[in-house]
């Protein structure tokens, strides 16, 4: 027969549970089988509330885009606008380069004699 304070000792690891509590995150570490790079970035919502979180590439700043739904007519035409912006005409006007000289090329279509 085994000692009893062996066996209570050895019940005693077996039976003890992991506490999963709000101190855990931020004791433990993150638990995975690949271990990414991740990055701080500041996440900024459309209201304006700014957020620290994890990002794959190595950004300063990530900004939300502002729903379109919640704007009002107006409002969401202006953006509209701004984001197509304004073509601009091009004005072309043809050049005819008169100083064109075809004696300077016959060269290169005269043959040589062959010898």
């Amino acid at each position: 027969m085994s000692h009893p304070y062996l066996l209570l000792k050895s019940f005693s690891v077996a039976i003890h549970t992991a506490r999963f509590n709000c101190y855990r995150a931020s004791i433990g570490k993150i638990r995975r089988t690949l271990y990414h790079r991740f990055y701080p970035v500041l996440l900024v919502n459309p209201n304006g509330n700014c957020y620290s979180i994890r990002f794959r590439e190595p950004r300063k700043i990530i900004q939300l885009p502002l729903d379109p739904m919640t704007l009002s007519d107006e409002e969401r035409r202006e953006r509209l606008s701004q984001r197509k912006g304004v073509k601009q005409k091009m004005d072309q006007q043809d050049t005819i380069d008169d100083s064109f000289n075809s004696d300077r090329y016959n060269f290169l279509w005269k043959l040589t004699p062959e010898k």
